[in-house]
């Protein structure tokens, strides 16, 4: 199974690339079917990644209600706050941003959730809002783009599911 998802999603690479469809559409693969087939991807974003030589890909989830995209993807979470950096929000947001550019949405309302539960409620629960996440937003801020964050991921989500934001950059997967 993993081989043939591997084909799949190769094979829709290739087609793009040579222009044969305009876009591609992936739906969850098992990572351990990849694992099983010795490929060395652990997902549809390492593997575009790998075969397109981009230097910068971020994982992105669309719904009518809900737009999301990673900071980081397919780490265990054990491991997120020493992985975590300013670059990776950075290409978090710029992503974001052509991602709602992709839906016509020109002047997007972006969230930045926590990585902290409460978004670490001013330094009890982690330093990385204050460290890592609250600079980044404020450099974006500055320029005039519509963000706001870091914010408690616990109520961001149905923040935007109601419409305050457009997209949430959330700093992991799940």
């Amino acid at each position: 199974g993993g081989k043939a998802s591997f084909s799949y999603v190769e094979r829709a690479i290739n087609d793009a690339k040579v222009k044969k469809i305009a876009a591609m559409v992936t739906a969850p693969i098992a990572k351990e079917s990849f694992k099983l087939a010795n490929i060395p991807f652990t997902g549809h974003t390492t593997v575009l990644e790998s075969h397109t030589q981009s230097s910068n890909v971020s994982m992105g989830f669309y719904s009518p209600n809900l737009n999301v995209v990673l900071a980081t993807i397919h780490h265990p979470l054990k491991d997120i706050s020493d992985l975590l950096t300013q670059d990776h929000i950075e290409k978090a947001i710029l992503s974001a941003i052509e991602f709602m550019k992709k839906l016509a949405i020109q002047d997007p309302r972006i969230a930045v959730a926590g990585l902290n539960p409460h978004a670490s409620e001013n330094g009890m629960f982690g330093n990385e809002e204050a460290s890592i996440i609250a600079p980044i937003v404020n450099k974006f801020y500055k320029t005039g783009l519509k963000i706001q964050g870091p914010l408690p991921a616990d109520t961001v989500f149905r923040r935007a599911i109601d419409g305050e934001f457009d997209v949430v950059i959330a700093m992991y997967h799940d």
